[in-house]
């Protein structure tokens, strides 16, 4: 990974945001609020694919089915992040964008799931959230010595 140090002794990543981040201003949505801007977006439904293992993983593709059957895709940014030392945190460079905060709240479950991906195993899935009935289904395979899969309600 490249990565600078400035100055001050902070460390400077050009990584995707996930998981022990701090937000300049916005923070993530909880669970009530993702689902009030995707009724508000007129989404029914959206699928997160996933995969990772091995200390690395993120989040591949969100979709978004609307209401009139058409399809839209959010992208977890890329942002460069700085850890400050004396706080002992990262923080963004810059605000994230409303699409941007969406994406990550949508993530999040993952994130909280997997972490850094950190371990000897593997794992792909998506993360099923369903507007109308309020609910996120984590659908995963994780691979280790024996495969498993699992479902479960997050």
């Amino acid at each position: 990974m490249i990565f600078s140090i400035d100055s001050r002794g902070f460390f400077h990543f050009p990584i995707r945001i996930g998981y022990n981040k701090v937000m300049k201003t916005k923070q993530l949505l909880d669970r009530n609020e993702i689902f009030e801007k995707l009724e508000l977006r007129k989404v029914t439904s959206v699928s997160v694919a996933f995969s990772g293992g091995d200390d690395e993983g993120y989040c591949e593709e969100i979709i978004l089915i609307h209401e009139d059957g058409s399809a839209s895709t959010l992208s977890e940014p890329y942002i460069s992040t700085t850890y400050d030392s004396v706080k002992q945190q990262w923080v963004y460079s810059r605000e994230l964008t409303d699409d941007e905060v969406l994406a990550e709240s949508l993530c999040k479950p993952i994130y909280d799931e997997f972490g850094s991906f950190a371990g000897d195993f593997s794992v792909d899935g998506h993360l099923i959230w369903n507007v109308k009935e309020k609910t996120a289904i984590l659908k995963k395979n994780i691979a280790t010595r024996v495969s498993e899969y699992d479902e479960e309600e997050v």
